[in-house]
Order: structure tokens, then sequence, then C-alpha cells
């Protein structure tokens, strides 16, 4: 059970600034800069498929064997899921 799970992910440095308040109130600050990031989670999704799709995306067992959904395929209808969920269709019922 030593092992990490993760070894490759990194932290950054416990370090915090501290702005105390008259109110009683402390404002806590990291020292950092945030680098660049996704704007939101479809970002993500979006570099996936282009950079691997032929990974899955989603998987499901049914009878004793896996139908997968590719990143590649995901993103061809990135659509669909909303609007199916909006309108009560396929997706809506976990069909794909």
């Amino acid at each position: 059970m030593g092992k990490a799970l993760q070894p490759r992910l990194r932290f950054a440095p416990a370090r915090v600034q501290i702005e105390r308040r008259a109110d009683g109130a402390m404002i806590l600050r990291s020292p950092l800069k945030l680098g660049g990031h996704a704007r939101a989670v479809g970002e993500w999704l979006e570099r996936w498929a282009r950079e691997k799709p032929e990974r899955t995306f989603l998987a499901e067992r049914r009878d004793g064997a896996w139908r997968k959904l590719a990143t590649a395929r995901r993103s061809a209808s990135r659509a669909a899921p909303a609007r199916d969920c909006s309108t009560g269709g396929s997706t809506a019922r976990g069909r794909w």
C-alpha cells in the first residue's frame, strides 16, 4: 500500500501569504502565479480527442461485454449529450 497511486503528480510547494484584516478575517493566497490552464473541462476533452482519438471516453459493461465510445466519436457528437438530455433522447437513457 506504500506505493504512490500517481507518482508523476506534482504539487506546488506548501506556501501561503496571509492577509489579516481588522475585522478578524484572513485572506489566504498562494505566492505562486497560476500557470496556463483550461477554461473548462470541455477543453481537456477536446484536446484529448485530438491527441488520442482512439482512447476510450466512456465504457459500459452489459451482458459481460464492454461497449466503448472513443474520444474522437465523442468529440464529433459533442452537442448530442446536452441535446439528448434536454429532449429525453438516447443519451439521457444511457444508449449510445
